[in-house]
């Protein structure tokens, strides 16, 4: 089973302060263990939002809006993807997330497989295969992850129709033609997930679902591209096919640059993402 391990945003992130040398230490120790024991990947930072910009569609009508949003607690601020038996070991994981990082709220999350889709894949045939490894960063690119935004249908574990999958599959295929497409997943609804909270060194589990459905994330797409506009442009494609499925009439796509190695002061010893 696969899970993302969702790092909430706080002031200090949303502020975009540098991480200090102990947390940047801690959080590659905590990596590279988890890497060595096959568990790990992937896992990165996301920049704040006030460099990240926001595509809406409402019926017919799209709108782009720019960062900074006012929703801090609920905004996301890194990740880390696992694979472990059960939810259960997920959550062990998550309690050993580094102490160094202080007061955090992290999301689990777990996420769509092949198998979850009869349309798509052979239940006889087995567990589907792992997906490929991305490619590498091509020179003169940004990284953007896209956060595609929790409704009420994703919210109650509908599967996509063939049709939407078939679309979907269509969209990623022109983008993965040109380099751009780096992986995407969908999210299963927060009714299977759960938040640790930590403040003070004490620590708090809530089970899901959660209420603040339309900050959730339903599901995400990492891109490279030379422009946001390009991944503004993903995004309302992206859009049309979930808001033409999901019959709310409208949806919300997040779009948010990654924190490279280059960014910090105090360098990683690994690559994390």
């Amino acid at each position: 089973m696969r899970f993302m391990i969702i790092r909430k945003s706080a002031e200090n992130t949303e502020a975009g302060q540098q991480p200090s040398q102990e947390l940047v230490t801690a959080m590659v120790g905590f990596h590279e263990q988890l890497a060595r024991a096959g568990i790990l990947k992937d896992g990165a930072g996301l920049k704040p939002s006030s460099v990240s910009t926001r595509v809406r569609l409402k019926g017919k009508q799209f709108s782009v809006i720019d960062g900074p949003f006012a929703e801090t607690k609920e905004l996301v601020a890194g990740y880390s993807i696992i694979e472990v038996p059960s939810r259960e070991d997920a959550l062990a994981i998550m309690r050993r997330w580094p102490v160094e990082d202080g007061d955090v709220e992290l999301e689990l999350r777990q996420l769509y497989g092949a198998e979850d889709f009869p349309a798509s894949a052979d239940a006889a045939a087995g567990p589907p295969p792992p997906p490929p490894a991305p490619p590498a960063r091509q020179p003169g690119t940004v990284r953007y992850a896209l956060l595609i935004k929790s409704d009420a249908r994703t919210e109650s574990g509908a599967p996509p129709d063939p049709e939407v999958i078939q679309a979907m599959d269509g969209l990623v295929a022109d983008v993965a033609a040109s380099g751009a497409m780096l992986g995407g997943e969908g999210l299963k609804p927060s009714s299977l997930g759960l938040k640790l909270r930590r403040a003070r060194a004490r620590v708090t589990i809530v089970d899901g679902p959660f209420t603040e459905s339309k900050e959730m994330i339903a599901g995400f797409s990492f891109l490279q591209y030379q422009s946001k506009q390009e991944a503004i442009d993903f995004a309302k494609r992206w859009l049309q096919i979930h808001v033409a499925w999901s019959g709310t009439g409208e949806g919300e796509i997040e779009i948010r640059p990654f924190y490279e190695a280059e960014d910090f002061v105090h360098q990683p010893a690994v690559a994390t993402g």
